[in-house]
């Protein structure tokens, strides 16, 4: 028996574009890929799909923005909504903001707080537009707004 959730948020990419080799265009392909497989396993899923974060290595940059724009160009396409969680973190040279990162690729706490911020804004727009079936009664519940789950980011 599969796991059908009701929400994915997918966040990849980023190892790839580090290989010299591995085009915008073969990551973005494979992403999208990805997106369709969870889609035809799992139809009733909401996915949600993320853009790479930036990095504070300026080789990739390029990379990131041109991945970034083919999942764009894609989004309005695609059985998924586009979360633009690239322009949270990046400053005005499109790398990341250093206080948001511990090594210019990861982020830290504050990076973390952030991001977790911004999806639980995302699940409560999700949450408001849902109901779920409760596994021990079979009554039907709605979502509560107030989401007070931890995501389990481990802040270092």
């Amino acid at each position: 028996m599969y796991v059908k959730p009701k929400a994915i948020f997918l966040l990849i990419g980023i190892n790839d574009l580090f290989n010299t080799a591995t085009t915008p265009q073969y990551v973005a392909g494979n992403i999208l890929a990805i997106a369709k497989n969870i889609r035809k396993a799992s139809p009733k899923t909401k996915l949600y799909v993320q853009t790479i974060l930036p990095t504070t290595t300026a080789s990739i940059k390029k990379k990131i923005q041109q991945t970034n724009a083919l999942l764009h160009k894609k989004a309005s396409r695609k059985p998924f909504t586009l979360l633009r969680t690239h322009a949270l973190f990046a400053d005005e040279a499109d790398v990341m903001k250093k206080e948001y990162t511990k090594d210019g690729v990861h982020l830290n706490e504050k990076g973390y707080t952030i991001w977790e911020d911004y999806l639980k804004k995302q699940l409560s727009h999700f949450a408001n537009n849902t109901t779920i079936i409760s596994q021990t009664s079979h009554k039907v519940l709605p979502i509560k707004p107030a989401i007070s789950h931890t995501f389990g980011f481990k802040k270092s």
